[in-house]
């Protein structure tokens, strides 16, 4: 039988039975949301029975008219990490061969010689530290799930401005948020869950944190 979990005279979200069985939270309702709303969800699953029903609430009742296979290989991603099991992958040998180990990768960095102290040639110094310093700025804290560095979520409700950063590792949480109305601007960083249930009842845009007229955070992962 289908039903809707949340409101049975409601057609959106129709879910199966067997589903609602190991996630009553009806998962039909969370991967109809966008990408970061179920990749969030998906990520806090510890149960692998939960996890198939996500799985076959995909494959039953959500019709993507993007990658098809997008949230498939999300959930299978998931299950190794949970069962500790890796995708077998495959070597090209004939093309690891031409690759020329040889040639250093080519970086940012400065040089500055240093005088050789034994009478020989001189050696070039590498300064990597801007190139440390802007690395810095780009990783991601390691609980941000639904968003990569640079892109911010956005609502905006007439005077009422919300902008949500993934945050770097320097901060006590994965989210920032900022907050602009009536004259107001707060800002907080957030829980994975603490964000999700700000804006669970919004639909924001996702920007890329560069078209955005407010200034991020100093924590924010850009």
């Amino acid at each position: 039988m289908t039903v809707n979990a949340h409101n049975p005279g409601d057609s959106r979200f129709q879910c199966d039975d067997d589903i609602l069985e190991a996630a009553p939270e009806n998962p039909v309702r969370f991967l109809s949301r966008p990408n970061w709303v179920w990749e969030a969800m998906i990520d806090g699953i510890t149960d692998l029975d939960r996890l198939e029903a996500y799985r076959q609430a995909e494959k039953r009742h959500i019709n993507r008219s993007a990658d098809k296979a997008v949230a498939h290989k999300y959930i299978d991603a998931r299950e190794r990490e949970l069962t500790g099991t890796s995708p077998e992958t495959t070597v090209d040998i004939e093309t690891t061969a031409d690759v020329d180990t040889t040639t250093s990768p080519t970086t940012n960095a400065t040089t500055n010689p240093i005088t050789a102290t034994d009478g020989g040639e001189t050696v070039p110094q590498t300064d990597t530290t801007a190139d440390t310093v802007e690395d810095r700025a780009n990783e991601l804290h390691p609980d941000v799930s639904g968003l990569e560095a640079g892109e911010v979520l956005v609502v905006d409700r007439d005077e009422h401005t919300v902008c949500i950063w993934p945050a770097t590792p320097d901060a006590d949480e994965p989210f920032i948020l900022r907050e602009i109305a009536d004259g107001d601007d707060h800002v907080e960083t957030l829980s994975q869950s603490a964000c999700f249930e700000r804006i669970r009842s919004f639909d924001p845009e996702r920007r890329s944190a560069v078209e955005l007229e407010h200034d991020a955070p100093a924590t924010a992962a850009l």
